[in-house]
């Protein structure tokens, strides 16, 4: 049986939450410097179809329910659903931080052991950075 493969478009910034996208932007900027680099570019995507938007990665089944990814080729730029709630937000900001710091420090961390590593670092940020909530 196969799937309907999943089309995502990068979004405009603005169509974005704003209390969402302050958080991602903390978040990001927060992990980058814990992490020794400097914070990445953020974009934002959506799954389906939206007049003059661009395809990533035309032709690619990423999968159902994507919340965010680093390019390997770009590791300077996170890409994160536009549908995220403030508290995905935090967590998926961080796990994809992380995996820039990846790619940018490729070799450090076997390629098998990056998904991992990047669950675990969002989650000790979670534990880290929302004492209280």
């Amino acid at each position: 049986m196969t799937g309907r493969m999943s089309t995502y478009r990068r979004i405009p910034a603005e169509w974005i939450d704003p209390a969402v996208r302050a958080v991602i932007e903390r978040t990001v900027r927060a992990a980058a410097i814990e992490l020794g680099i400097a914070p990445p570019g953020i974009r934002y995507f959506r799954e389906g179809t939206y007049p003059g938007a661009d395809t990533l990665y035309p032709g690619t089944d990423l999968g159902r329910d994507l919340r965010g990814y680093v390019r390997e080729i770009d590791p300077y730029t996170v890409y994160l659903a536009s549908d995220l709630t403030p508290h995905e937000a935090v967590k998926f900001a961080a796990h994809e931080t992380r995996h820039a710091w990846q790619g940018q420090r490729r070799g450090r961390i076997a390629a098998e052991d990056e998904e991992t590593d990047a669950q675990q670092f969002a989650a000790k940020w979670l534990r880290k950075h929302q004492k209280g909530r």
